[in-house]
């Protein structure tokens, strides 16, 4: 598939729903997440976190939104041709990523995603990895097997 836009569309809701799985586990069952990763997308939106199953979805298709625009990112990266590769670009653009959000939630003072405790910090660091690996693999799967 030669389109980049429908590249970053395709590759960013693929790895953002992939990405929210392990995401959502671990913030239901053993409570290891305090804050997720569409927590930052509702908090920005709503200017507090997501509460009831209507501002989740809501909170939700934010977050899927944004990783689009990721994808947007990243198949536009010039470095994104080297697909020998393409696996370890997508973890070190994810981790960037998560880096960058959480230093604008340090610099801004964003008092409802502040209070993150070491384990959702180091599996949101993971799961954020988990996106651009993925995202990578399905952009160049689409490269290579679409038409």
């Amino acid at each position: 598939m030669n389109d980049r836009f429908k590249q970053a569309v395709i590759g960013g809701i693929i790895a953002g729903v992939v990405k929210d799985i392990p995401n959502a586990i671990l913030h239901h069952y053993p409570r290891l997440v305090e804050i997720t990763l569409w927590d930052y997308a509702g908090g920005i939106a709503l200017g507090r976190l997501p509460q009831g199953f209507g501002e989740h979805v809501y909170a939700f298709f934010l977050e899927i939104l944004f990783s689009i625009f990721l994808g947007f990112i990243f198949v536009n990266l010039p470095v994104r041709n080297d697909y020998e590769h393409y696996r370890l670009q997508g973890i070190f653009f994810g981790a960037f990523v998560w880096f960058i959000i959480r230093a604008a939630v340090l610099a801004f003072d964003i008092q409802i995603l502040l209070g993150e405790n070491l384990s959702t910090s180091v599996i949101n660091l993971i799961v954020s990895m988990f996106y651009g690996c993925v995202l990578a693999c399905s952009i160049k799967y689409l490269d290579e097997k679409l038409p």
